[in-house]
């Protein structure tokens, strides 16, 4: 919400903004999955027996 206020930009501003703000949110939203879920069968720990 602090780096990308795209409510406030006009024209070409706005619209780079808003890809930008939402993109930030995909990539919060992916990390937040990743730590509820757990990295699964493929990761590291499960390989090395961790």
């Amino acid at each position: 919400m602090i780096g990308h206020h795209y409510w406030t930009m006009t024209g070409m501003a706005h619209f780079e903004g808003k890809i930008n703000f939402y993109k930030n949110i995909s990539i919060i939203g992916g990390c937040f999955l990743l730590y509820v879920t757990g990295a699964g069968k493929y990761s590291l720990d499960n390989k090395l027996g961790l």
